[in-house]
């Protein structure tokens, strides 16, 4: 996967990419959850998270829906890993 498409030769443009996220008892478990976190970070691992690059943001929805982070929150891959990680391990106590 490449960012090229979005870089102009002389200016970036920013690209917003949203997931939402089942976290009812229908994703099953901590697995499902594991597997889709990993989607996730595979797609923004390979592309230029920055304030002018990429902007990703992430809706959580079971009974209810719930804005995780928004796509002006995180310009750093490391950010985005830290707040996955603690959103993992909030929705893996709720299974528990």
């Amino acid at each position: 996967m490449s960012d090229s498409s979005v870089s102009g030769s002389s200016s970036s443009v920013a690209v917003e990419c949203g997931f939402m996220l089942d976290t009812s008892d229908s994703l099953k478990g901590e697995t499902n959850l594991k597997v889709a976190i990993q989607l996730i970070q595979a797609v923004y691992s390979e592309l230029t998270v920055s304030a002018s690059g990429y902007h990703f943001g992430l809706v959580s929805f079971g009974s209810s829906a719930s804005v995780v982070f928004d796509f002006n929150q995180y310009t750093r891959k490391t950010a985005l890993d830290e707040v996955l990680f603690c959103f993992y391990v909030k929705i893996v106590s709720i299974f528990s």
